[in-house]
């Protein structure tokens, strides 16, 4: 169950000169999975509003300010191991309860706020300027049991705060309906750092990995079980430690400065011309330290190779930096017989800047630069006014492609 609020106004300020607008709301929904030592989980807080001023102070001059908040406060996320019974002996696969442990403060926060400031002056109806400036502004905490019991095996907490500053210039311009388009710069500077901190307990991490017909792992992982049934015997003669903290931080800037120009042209008649381009230099700076907290070493750290921590491998803070020119285009061209049939084939392009990050075991890594090349080519006609169609050959080439993956060895 659950309930919602929003409403709004709109009010002239000065008549045919300043323009108000605001509105909010908020979204109430009750939790749907029970936690057995007493409280729901799953719910959500959502609530916000905004305010837009238009304001006309000449002929030619329009400037628009636009300022949004939006918050959300979830009571907790229901994390369900359906290979454990519930403290009250539920284990069923599908249910709606839970047994998490007692951690305080479980749940998710998050606020986000920015503002948009829009200038615009007309030299005439399709030739005019236009400055954007905004600012955004968000904060994170997330608070959860990952691993679905009442033990205190393993918690997770992550505070994150992030900022991002954009200002762009741009002119759009037409000239006898046969040159069109829009050129200009930009510059972006954006900030993010996040806190990650795990706290477990190895004893009950092993009770939780071989109780009988638990979840299976993956064949590559970084963790000393296989596909159950478990065997405890080999590592029964090894003190397993209690609870652990640890910690990883990072913040990374970012910083880019672009030029672009986009253009359509008539040829002849018939013939369409479509291009653009856009260089951006980008400077990106990425810091890292990770470090054991409190409690004893985590011997199951010596399995993940993360020792004496569980999951990062302790690193004092370092730094790394890469700056980078990438430049994409696009170009293309339209055959149009009437308004009925038309040919069009278009290339593409693109490249941004390669990716800085470090490794759980606290290697730099950088890797290369993401590139796209494509090409389409293809025909659109109306039959009759009243089928369309729409015959389309692509082909689009991918390198140095990024993504996770969940390996053993060190440095992945």
């Amino acid at each position: 169950s659950g309930k919602e609020v929003n409403g709004s106004v709109n009010v002239p300020v000065i008549e045919d000169v300043i323009f108000l607008r605001a509105a909010g709301f908020f979204r109430k929904q009750n939790g749907y999975i029970e936690n057995t030592p007493g409280s729901s989980l799953n719910g959500v807080n959502n609530y916000g509003g905004k305010i837009s001023i238009n304001i006309l102070p000449f002929y030619n001059h329009k400037i628009n300010l636009t300022a949004n908040y939006i918050g959300s406060n979830h009571n907790g996320i229901g994390m369900i191991n359906p290979w454990m019974p519930d403290s009250m002996g539920n284990a069923e696969f599908y249910r709606t309860s839970t047994s998490l442990d007692g951690i305080d403060n479980k749940g998710f926060k998050q606020e986000f706020l920015d503002a948009v400031l829009t200038y615009k002056i007309y030299r005439s109806e399709n030739k005019y300027w236009t400055s954007i400036s905004s600012y955004r502004k968000s904060r994170t905490s997330d608070i959860w049991d990952a691993d679905g019991t009442a033990l205190s095996a393993f918690g997770l907490k992550n505070d994150a705060n992030g900022s991002l500053f954009y200002q762009e210039i741009r002119f759009n311009f037409s000239r006898r309906s046969r040159n069109n388009g829009s050129l200009g710069v930009s510059y972006m500077r954006a900030v993010k750092s996040s806190s990650n901190y795990v706290n477990s307990n190895d004893k009950f991490i092993y009770e939780i990995l071989t109780y009988p017909g638990n979840f299976l792992m993956p064949e590559d992982n970084r963790f000393p079980v296989k596909p159950q049934p478990l065997d405890p015997e080999p590592m029964n003669d090894i003190p397993l430690s209690g609870a652990h903290s640890e910690y990883f931080s990072d913040e990374r800037k970012t910083g880019s400065y672009q030029a672009y120009i986009h253009l359509t042209h008539q040829l002849t008649r018939r013939i369409f011309f479509t291009g653009g381009a856009r260089a951006s230099y980008n400077r990106l700076k990425l810091w890292q330290e990770a470090a054991s907290v409190e409690g004893s070493p985590s011997v199951l750290g010596n399995y993940t190779g993360a020792s004496p921590n569980l999951i990062y491998k302790p690193s004092e803070g370092q730094t790394l930096t890469n700056n980078s020119l990438n430049v994409t285009g696009q170009a293309g061209l339209t055959y149009r017989w009437n308004e009925n049939f038309n040919f069009f084939i278009n290339a593409l392009y693109a490249r941004k800047p390669g990716l800085l990050q470090f490794t759980w075991d606290s290697r730099k890594q950088m890797l290369d630069a993401e590139t796209v090349k494509g090409l389409e080519a293809g025909w659109k006609f109306f039959l009759s006014g009243r089928l369309f169609f729409n015959v389309t050959g692509y082909y689009r080439e991918h390198e140095n492609i990024s993504a996770v993956l969940w390996r053993a060895s060190s440095g992945d």
